[in-house]
């Protein structure tokens, strides 16, 4: 994604927190805020979001690198739920028609690790789409969050 792409989203946003722990399940919702700010002279975006599970406040921050160029560690993302006391390394894909794309991996003993999908598809300067896909080890993708944030 550009630098002056991902600058639009400095703000701040609300929208609902669509979660599916079983993608034939509906999606249990919650009330969601994300704080975008730029970090390092501009060369890293920060999302700082929120969101709850059984009424409990979630955190979480997304860091990924305005470089272009910058692929194989261009990102990490942490959340209190998700990745529990965990940090997840993630290679950010190139600005593809309005959507970056983070890819990273995490543990699931006993078996193979598990891949995870995180997309930040930029609407306009006021609106985004923050989507998250579980990746199966056999292949499978499975939707996992998905929140419309609006500028507030």
């Amino acid at each position: 994604m550009s630098s002056a792409r991902l600058q639009e989203l400095v703000g701040t946003f609300s929208g609902t927190n669509h979660l599916w722990l079983d993608p034939e399940d509906p999606a249990e919702l919650s009330a969601s805020t994300a704080e975008v700010t730029l970090s390092a002279r501009g060369q890293f975006l920060s999302i700082a979001y929120t969101w709850s599970k059984d009424e409990n406040v979630q955190q979480g921050v997304v860091l990924l690198s305005t470089l272009d160029e910058a692929r194989e560690t261009g990102s990490v993302w942490i959340d209190s739920w998700h990745m529990k006391n965990q940090i997840m390394v993630c290679e950010k894909s190139a600005f593809e028609g309005g959507v970056v794309r983070l890819s990273g991996s995490y543990a699931a003993p006993p078996g193979p690790d598990w891949g995870w999908r995180i997309e930040i598809e930029v609407q306009s300067a006021d609106t985004w789409m923050f989507r998250m896909f579980n990746l199966w080890p056999e292949g499978r993708e499975d939707r996992a969050v998905a929140v419309e944030y609006s500028r507030t």
